[in-house]
């Protein structure tokens, strides 16, 4: 069975009934992959989640950049092992964390669930306009070492599918809903 890390610095308990805890559920669930989730924030413990998904918590020292790093050193050392390595957010920490697993095993899809408002993609937008030296390299080397980006919204896939760091590699994947029970989707919301 194909094998994911997912990695999401601040996970609480709430997140779990959200997407950052959802997608990999159900990825499991449907027979696709064994998912990991991995966090930097202090442990926590859910019996009905964690039949389906490990949770593993780097929280062993007060930093979090030093807890981070162990995060991402255990990445490192088990990459040969898994397929799939999924971020939220993106930033140069994780790119540097893709370009070095990408190194180490080549055929690891990585992929960035960018999570990002309106008001994110103006800003990404408007920074992209300046031009920089830096910013250009920092752009080609995400596209390189991304395989996939995903925004939530049609509004932010349109203003931003054209930008080069997401050149041919962004894709539009709505949040989903997932009930376990039958829902009412007739009932209005007060």
């Amino acid at each position: 069975m194909n094998k994911m890390i997912v990695i999401f610095e601040n996970l609480e308990p709430v997140h779990l009934q959200k997407d950052v805890g959802m997608l990999p559920l159900m990825l499991k669930r449907n027979g696709t992959c064994e998912v990991s989730l991995l966090s930097t924030l202090k442990k926590f413990k859910n019996a009905e989640y964690e039949q389906d998904i490990k949770l593993k918590f780097f929280n062993k020292f007060k930093s979090r950049k030093l807890n981070k790093l162990l995060l991402f050193l255990n990445v490192l050392i088990n990459v040969r092992k898994i397929n799939y390595l999924m971020v939220f957010h993106g930033g140069k920490d994780k790119l540097l964390l893709f370009i070095l697993c990408k190194i180490i095993n080549p055929n690891l899809i990585t992929y960035v669930k960018l999570d990002m408002s309106e008001v994110g993609a103006y800003e990404l937008i408007h920074n992209s306009r300046r031009f920089s030296f830096f910013r250009k390299i920092y752009g080609k080397l995400y596209n390189r070492y991304t395989d996939i980006f995903t925004v939530e919204t049609k509004k932010v896939y349109e203003s931003i599918k054209e930008l080069p760091i997401f050149k041919n590699k962004i894709h539009y994947l709505a949040n989903g809903f997932y009930a376990e029970t039958s829902y009412d989707f007739s009932m209005k919301k007060e």
